[in-house]
């Protein structure tokens, strides 16, 4: 057998083995047939090849196709390149499994960008601009702002706008603990969001991500927060909330609030934060705020202001660009189902208008 597909037989085996985050020990207990995990091991080093029926049972066990143990790797993502926000919560395993699965969309949105013909460089630059104060976060997202005419309006669909943009957007079912993460592939910046989250928060881990990817931080600069500025004022502008709230308030109501939230689709503790940095509100108030809605007792409260009011948005993407492909006969049924990870039998190739 060839050592280069020997090498890639193994690879892509841990690499779905990661992404179910099994140890070797885990996948050899969990296959309908009999098979060791130091064979696993051997394997994944690329110093045994199994034979069909062990691939088979290897795909079944770790819900991929046998073609994907054999694809050549186009997309590579090296550890170091991710962004991961510290959480000291989230294991190695969990995060393993989150790049491994963003690195397999990542690969799928490239192989069909690639039978399409397309080509859209990442243009947006500015790193010109060094930022280190929430200040300058929040000046860089209203350049930005300015630069694509939004003015002072709400963002009805981000993750659209990003992908215009040249962003790539990759939604995973993760943990909770897990927000989003962000990487450079070959100058294209990627996107992953936590596809469990409502509306309101993966809108504003979005723009926190783009953040990372787009600005230039000084160094010792506390780039969460700084990422989280960005975010905000992408949201909303600094200028609209003055202009909701007014510029000093002893008290906030739940209504007004509300009305912010459903207008513009960020989170009433967002709101609240980004109040009491505009000195909106003073310390004591935002304290009590977050004291009130962590306590344990008051459920209903926190149930309130966590309630999601927007409408949820997904990357459709790739599945835009297969079901493009497909019609123009440019791909097979069989390759668009393994592209959306689907069963062949899902893909009508006849449900086009004419």
């Amino acid at each position: 057998m060839n050592e280069e597909v020997n090498t890639v037989f193994g690879e892509r085996l841990a690499n779905a083995r990661k992404m179910r985050c099994l140890s070797q020990r885990e996948l050899s207990e969990r296959l309908g047939i009999r098979l060791s995990a130091n064979a696993i091991a051997k394997y994944e080093t690329g110093k045994m090849m199994p034979t069909s029926e062990v691939q088979a049972a290897l795909a079944i066990a770790l819900g991929v196709d046998i073609d994907y143990f054999h694809h050549p790797f186009t997309v590579t993502i090296p550890a170091s390149a991710w962004k991961f926000r510290k959480r000291a919560s989230l294991g190695t395993k969990q995060i393993a499994a989150i790049q491994q699965m963003a690195t397999d969309q990542m690969e799928r949105i490239a192989d069909i960008e690639q039978v399409c013909n397309i080509n859209q460089p990442f243009q947006l630059d500015y790193s010109d601009t060094p930022v280190a104060t929430f200040i300058q976060a929040e000046a860089m997202a209203q350049r930005l702002r300015n630069e694509l005419g939004l003015g002072k309006a709400p963002i009805f669909t981000p993750i659209a706008l990003l992908e215009s943009l040249g962003f790539r957007i990759v939604e995973v079912e993760a943990d909770s603990k897990f927000d989003g993460t962000s990487a450079m592939v070959d100058h294209t910046p990627l996107v992953v969001l936590n596809a469990t989250y409502e509306p309101e928060r993966k809108r504003f881990t979005l723009f926190h991500e783009m953040a990372h990817l787009l600005l230039r931080f000084e160094e010792g600069a506390d780039v969460e927060r700084l990422c989280n500025a960005f975010a905000s004022e992408m949201l909303i502008p600094a200028s609209v909330l003055i202009e909701r709230l007014g510029e000093k308030r002893k008290n906030l109501t739940f209504e007004e609030l509300v009305g912010m939230q459903r207008d513009f689709g960020i989170s009433i503790e967002a709101l609240m934060y980004k109040a009491h940095q505009h000195e909106i509100i003073d310390d004591a108030y935002f304290k009590r705020f977050n004291i009130t809605v962590k306590k344990k007792t008051n459920v209903e409260l926190r149930a309130r202001v966590r309630k999601s009011l927007w409408q949820p948005e997904n990357t459709t993407y790739l599945r835009r660009l297969v079901l493009q492909a497909l019609s123009n006969e440019l791909i097979t049924p069989a390759k668009a189902a393994s592209l959306l990870g689907v069963e062949v039998d899902s893909i009508d190739p006849k449900n086009i208008f004419v």
